[in-house]
């Protein structure tokens, strides 16, 4: 839907969108495949001319945690944000983050 909207803009037809999702996916640990942080350099860093990235991970990080270490699943996601966006902007890529419906960028 991105590439769609992006291509019926003059402004931005130029532009391209690489989906590299994986459903049921993780931060940290778990999930189906290779855990995001394993896998941010390759799949996003690696990514030839790469200006920005939205990252919409975590929830099944959160939703499969126990109910006494959500608060840990929290804190340790915050790190692993912060170091996607430290490695993004050392490369000059910009991070936006999705979560549910609410969005901001670092």
């Amino acid at each position: 839907m991105l590439a769609r909207r992006l291509a019926t803009n003059p402004a931005t037809a130029h532009l391209a969108v690489v989906n590299m999702g994986i459903g049921g996916n993780a931060v940290l640990k778990g999930g189906l495949g290779p855990t995001a942080v394993s896998r941010f350099d390759r799949d996003v860093l690696g990514t030839c001319g790469v200006r920005w990235v939205i990252v919409f991970e975590g929830i099944n990080d959160i939703g499969g945690a126990p109910d006494d270490k959500v608060m840990t699943v929290a804190s340790n996601l915050v790190v692993a944000y912060t170091q996607f966006a430290q490695k993004a902007h050392q490369k000059n890529v910009r991070v936006f983050y999705r979560y549910v419906d609410t969005v901001w960028w670092a």
